[in-house]
């Protein structure tokens, strides 16, 4: 996802360096997250806690292998936890306590910290 000014010299080329956190905290920004978020394969940290995201999580957060922390608390999300987030297999971190999520977790790694 680019979200650089599109009139802006950089918008010409990607930026080659890797984006290892996204954190967009309490901006009232809204509507479902995009499946695209799965192909930011560096990501180690996505911070979207408190804004008014809706819908069901994308199954592609689970092609993030490199993800450590995912905080998608405080917004709208409903449906089911998608299974395949069990394959961000370096994820430690889950929160997606207070929206209208469905799962069934099992922890198999005591490092894992889950708040549904």
């Amino acid at each position: 996802m680019d979200y650089r000014c599109k009139n802006s010299p950089e918008a010409a080329s990607p930026d080659p360096r890797p984006l290892w956190t996204l954190a967009v905290i309490d901006s009232c920004w809204q509507g479902p997250l995009p499946p695209e978020l799965g192909n930011i394969s560096e990501l180690k940290a996505l911070y979207l806690n408190s804004n008014k995201f809706w819908g069901m999580l994308p199954p592609e957060l689970g092609k993030l292998k490199q993800l450590e922390r995912l905080h998608l608390n405080s917004n709208r999300f409903d449906g089911e936890i998608p299974k395949e987030l069990g394959q961000a297999t370096a994820l430690v971190q889950l929160e997606l306590h207070d929206n209208e999520l469905r799962c069934f977790i099992r922890v198999a790694a005591s490092a894992f910290l889950v708040m549904i």
